[in-house]
């Protein structure tokens, strides 16, 4: 994709890693290799440093510094007995960086198999975390806090609720027949101590869902913005767009989006719950946003980082090696088929709604006037770009992606790191866990049923 392009947005990611090292990434490391282990990671923060679009923007803002992240790491290295524990500083330091598209792969770093789930997902209160109906005070031995901080040091997020909503998420899967050891809290003040098996195979949500909440209040649930969720068998066949997405899956997810759209058409109120949504195409995000915005909109604006390191990505060789292009605008062209919804608009929210999602908040939120939309939950991730693989590290051949474009948000707002705040923010309780209780959707459905 070049620079004039619209962006794709991936989903966030988090290395949820459980090691089974072979015997070269365990073998002990001597002299020679820590040299060349301390070189990989300034070729790392060198490349942040001359081709990362936000490296400016999060030193100023987000008190991300590269020569502190190089000067620790070093300090790491020294410490280090393997090839293994290389790699993990090299992981903890670009979850440092605050970029949830950020991301170092090594082979080394995962763990083949199919994961298995808890007999319950995690739910994080203001009270705790909450697994079914109790709430986990330790584990493995260790206090549910500490496990979560942790964990959350390799997920790469862009915003610290972001961070540890992906560090909870991280603790409910591991491999199948794998058990934790748990200490936890009943309703009644009991504390249990109890060993769980990761065997559950969580079902997968549908892309889309619609239902009637009232005989006035419509709801549209999207899970996703990747085209293949929506049409699996369709995402490898015939030709792809610019970005790479088959045109036979956007279309067939473009129709089942805009039929949704058209149940919901006479409704008084609709409400669109985004909620742990982390992204996809923006061709998907784009198209819902031409359902609820009329006429011809900016959708966001666009800047690239020019770098010699780009310049070895496909697509912009004759691009030049330093500087930024002009911030360009972007909007989707409207089909006639589409007639924008025109009713009030309840939007829900949380830490997991990223990338495209977060590009399609902020622009509803920048176009669509406060007497027309709500927006009810938790600040979203707060993080889009153009992740590309831009360096392999010589001597680790670990590779490193980062983010190589700005966006903004049609009124030109940086997205990345701020995300979109709600204009009611929902914390939820134990006892809405206790009680099965949706405390985001019931507060829009509150306040629906008070509007004319």
């Amino acid at each position: 994709m070049r620079h004039h392009e619209f962006v794709v947005a991936t989903g966030a990611a988090l290395l949820m890693t459980v090691f089974c090292p072979s015997s070269s990434p365990s073998e002990q490391l001597g002299s020679a290799q820590r040299e060349q282990a301390t070189n990989d990671l300034r070729v790392l923060i060198e490349t942040a440093r001359t081709a990362w679009a936000y490296a400016e923007d999060k030193e100023r803002h987000f008190d991300v510094s590269l020569p502190r992240l190089l000067q620790e790491g070093n300090v790491a290295i020294a410490n280090c007995q393997t090839k293994l524990d290389v790699l993990e500083v090299y992981d903890e330091v670009v979850a440092e960086l605050k970029d949830g598209h950020a991301s170092l792969k090594h082979p080394d770093l995962y763990r083949s198999g199919h994961r298995r789930g808890l007999p319950h997902r995690l739910v994080d209160t203001k009270d705790g975390v909450a697994l079914g109906k109790d709430l986990v005070v330790s584990w493995n031995g260790r206090a549910m806090d500490e496990e979560i901080r942790q964990a959350s040091r390799r997920a790469y997020a862009s915003t610290p609720r972001q961070r540890r909503s992906l560090a909870v998420k991280s603790l409910e899967s591991d491999m199948a027949d794998n058990s934790v050891s748990l200490k936890l809290k009943r309703s009644d003040g009991q504390i249990t101590e109890t060993n769980l098996t990761y065997r559950r195979v969580w079902p997968t949500e549908p892309f889309i869902a619609f239902r009637w909440l009232t005989n006035e209040i419509a709801y549209i649930r999207l899970t996703t913005f990747r085209a293949e969720a929506a049409a699996p068998d369709l995402k490898d066949e015939g030709p792809k767009d610019q970005s790479g997405h088959g045109v036979a899956a956007l279309e067939a997810a473009k129709t089942k989006i805009s039929e949704a759209f058209s149940r919901a058409a006479k409704a008084r109120c609709l409400v669109l719950d985004l909620r742990g949504n982390g992204g996809g195409t923006d061709s998907l995000g784009s198209h819902v946003a031409l359902h609820l915005i009329p006429g011809k909109f900016t959708y966001f604006k666009l800047q690239t980082r020019f770098s010699p390191q780009l310049r070895a990505v496909r697509g912009f060789e004759t691009d030049p090696t330093n500087g930024w292009s002009q911030a360009s605008k972007w909007g989707p062209d409207r089909p006639a088929s589409v007639t924008p919804f025109s009713g009030f608009i309840f939007v829900l929210q949380d830490e997991r709604c990223f990338s495209t999602t977060d590009n399609l908040l902020a622009c509803l939120q920048d176009l669509l006037p406060a007497d027309r939309i709500r927006f009810i939950g938790r600040p979203s991730g707060g993080g889009t770009g153009a992740p590309r693989a831009l360096v392999t590290l010589p001597w680790s051949k670990a590779t490193v992606t980062l983010t190589i474009m700005k966006v903004f948000s049609p009124k030109g707002r940086l997205i990345e790191g701020r995300g979109t705040i709600p204009d009611r923010k929902i914390e939820w309780t134990w006892a809405d866990v206790l009680n099965g209780r949706d405390a985001d959707l019931e507060a829009a459905l509150n306040e629906a049923s008070q509007r004319p």
